[in-house]
Formats: structure tokens, C-alpha cells, sequence
């Protein structure tokens, strides 16, 4: 049981620590390149599709 605990409860404490920062970092990412990215991406797109 202890063990078991034990093991779990770092899992879980680095997961949420890892995870956390990920988010983080994407949404900063995604704050500042939001518009330039997205929209090449959708302006290219578009007429490469049409």
C-alpha cells in the first residue's frame, strides 16, 4: 500500500507539473503567433483548396 501510494503520488505530482508547463508554454506560443500563423496557414489553404 505504501508503495503503491508512494508511487502514485509522484506520478501524479510530476504529470501535473510537466503538463502544466506544456500549456503554458503552447498558450504563450499561441498568444503571440496567433494571428501571423493562423492565418497564413488559412490564407494557403484556401486557395490551394478552392
Amino acid at each position: 500500500m505504501k508503495d503503491g501510494e508512494d508511487d502514485d503520488a509522484q506520478a501524479g505530482s510530476d504529470g501535473v507539473d510537466d503538463e502544466a508547463t506544456l500549456v503554458v508554454s503552447t498558450e504563450k506560443h499561441l498568444s503571440i503567433n496567433s494571428n501571423r500563423p493562423v492565418k497564413a496557414l488559412i490564407q494557403i489553404d484556401n486557395p490551394d483548396d478552392s
